[in-house]
Parts: structure tokens; sequence; C-alpha cells
């Protein structure tokens, strides 16, 4: 499918590789209750549906207001009512009762270094308001503990030293990250 995206704004490949891994490990097991966290334009969350249509709920999770449209407009492509769009911090949305976690989160520091001068780009790549260690804590504490984790981390960044339970899998610069919380 092609996705509609924001003028600011271009998943990678590396997102669709997400799915795909997500949907290895899975095999034919089917969580009923899943969610796309820092969905951007809701690209691995409505690959996911796509490819597992018995999914009875798929929450798409973006506090970024500039992606509405874009997620509006492929969400209505796939036409299917599943999808319910959650325009809010990821930090303030009780998702306790999904079994399948998919993300790839904004995934550099504030001070690691030159900022865009696009504030729209700065807050899609930029952890703004939250670190690993947030990250890490909601995580354990938001889900059940056999909910599974899918997410997508950039190599070299240190996320990984963080998690308890981890299988990594490397494709091209990116580690993907299989996690049991």
């Amino acid at each position: 499918m092609i996705y509609k995206q924001p003028d600011f704004y271009h998943f990678s490949e590396a997102s669709l590789s997400l799915v795909s891994y997500a949907l290895e490990k899975l095999g034919s097991n089917s969580p009923a209750f899943v969610c796309d966290l820092f969905s951007g334009s809701g690209v691995i969350g409505l690959e996911y549906l796509q490819a597992k249509p018995e999914t009875k709920k798929m929450f798409l999770v973006e506090k970024e207001y500039s992606f509405k449209r874009a997620l509006d407009l492929n969400v209505q492509k796939i036409q299917s009512e599943k999808v319910e769009v959650l325009l809010d911090d990821v930090f303030n949305v009780n998702l306790r009762d999904c079994e399948l976690v998919l993300l790839n989160p904004p995934f550099y520091d504030l001070r690691s270094g030159r900022l865009p001068l696009d504030e729209l780009k700065k807050r899609c790549h930029f952890m703004i308001g939250f670190d690993w260690n947030d990250l890490e804590k909601y995580l354990a504490r938001s889900f059940k503990k056999k909910t599974l984790i899918f997410m997508l981390n950039k190599s070299g960044l240190q996320f990984k030293k963080l998690l308890k339970k981890q299988e990594k899998l490397l494709f091209n610069d990116q580690s993907l990250y299989f996690l049991e919380v």
C-alpha cells in the first residue's frame, strides 16, 4: 500500500522490516488487541493489520497533530473499523489490555548533537520530555506480563542495555528487538 505522509516526514523501510519480523516471530499466533506507539502516519500498525486481519482492535497512538491528516487518509484506505487513532502522548494512554505492542520511537536525545532546524522534524526524531529510562519504565509498568513488544532500535543506541529480556536481529544498520515484559 502507498501511504500518505506529511511533507516533513517519511517512514523508513525499517518500519516494514519491524512488521515482517513481528509476523515471523508470531507465526500463527494472532493477538487480538494491538497498538502501534509513536505511530506517525500509521505505517507499522496498518501493515500489521493488513497481514493479520483477525486482529480485533488496532490502536494507533501519535501525539503530533500534524500527522492527523495522513493518519486519517491511511486508515480510510484500508477501510477497517478495527482501527482507533489516539492523538495523545504515548505516556498518557491506557492500553494495558494490548497483547502486542509495536513501536518505532523517536531515538535521539536532544543533547546528542546538532538538531534539525525544522521543529516538526525535531519532534519526530528526538526524545522530547522523556528519555530511554522513562520509556523502559513505561513499557514495564503499562502492559501485562505476557505482552509481546517489538521495537525498532537504531544501532549504537543505549536502550538495549536497559532491557531485561531481549532477542536481537540485525537488519542493515537497524536492530530489531523482541521483548516479553
